[in-house]
């Protein structure tokens, strides 16, 4: 599951994960926390956290935690999700622009939510007519965003493994490209998702965050990379969780679809493998 929160003047939203939506409490209050403690404290501000009638947000503990702090709850009316229209449009915006992304790199469905997290942090990038040509970024923060770190989401990469190597051991392993991490600086930096590390012991993370990147836009590329591997290295816990990758996955499908996955991708496109880099 995922939560999606959006300040309604700056449009601005923070995209939150969750195993159940039990743990849906101890998220709001972390995050409403934190904006608590950056009010100046001379300054008195009303909070309104406006939801629809889910569970995990009329609960008791959270309605006294929410009065305990001085934050106005609010609810839409019951069977009328057109109250709650941008926040639906909002997930609806970032669902698909994840599907689109899914779809360009040809990767499997575990890879959605982090898809969905990179279609949040480039909708907070985009410029809004109705907000005189600023983004959601800029009216929250109040400075312009930075664009220099942005790559096709799931693209595949090298990335260069720190410490001096050994040997004759590679100086750089290769990657998708899966986000970009905002809290190192200056500026942030890239996260690379190494399939090969993935559930190993002999490796401390699959994930590494570098600004030493070098990046295939290719499209289909991703796809192209993770089939490699299935057919080198067939063994790799990566595809206990994947599955085979034999027949490509459409993620998230739009409502009324009727296309099949064998119309959207050839077999002669997956079965072929080019190993040769590119300039």
């Amino acid at each position: 599951y995922y939560l999606l929160i959006k300040r309604s003047t700056s449009s601005y939203c923070w995209d939150e994960y969750l195993k159940a939506k039990s743990e849906s409490l101890k998220l709001l209050k972390r995050f409403f926390s934190g904006r608590l403690r950056k009010l100046p404290k001379n300054i008195v501000l009303a909070i309104i956290a406006v939801s629809d009638n889910a569970k995990e947000f009329i609960q008791k503990k959270l309605k006294k935690w929410f009065k305990r702090n001085d934050i106005i709850q609010k609810t839409t009316v019951v069977d009328h999700p057109s109250d709650r229209g941008m926040i639906e449009i909002e997930m609806k915006v970032s669902k698909r622009t994840a599907a689109t992304m899914l779809l360009h790199q040809k990767l499997p469905d575990p890879f959605a939510f982090l898809a969905v997290a990179h279609a949040v942090y480039c909708r907070n990038r985009w410029i809004q007519q109705t907000r005189d040509y600023k983004s959601p970024y800029e009216l929250e923060f109040g400075r312009k965003p930075s664009y220099h770190l942005l790559r096709p989401f799931g693209c595949k990469c090298v990335v260069l493994l720190p410490g001096k190597p050994k040997g004759v051991d590679p100086r750089g392993v290769e990657g998708l490209f899966v986000g970009i991490d905002e809290s190192t600086i200056p500026g942030g930096a890239w996260k690379v998702f190494i399939p090969q590390y993935f559930g190993t012991r002999r490796h401390k993370s699959h994930l590494m965050i570098s600004t030493s990147v070098t990046f295939d836009t290719t499209p289909g590329g991703g796809g192209l990379l993770l089939r490699r591997l299935a057919r080198d290295e067939p063994d790799l816990p990566i595809f206990k969780l994947l599955g085979k990758l034999q027949a490509p996955i459409v993620p998230l499908p739009y409502p009324g679809e009727k296309q099949t996955r064998d119309a959207l991708f050839s077999d002669s496109e997956e079965d072929t493998f080019d190993d040769s880099t590119t300039d």
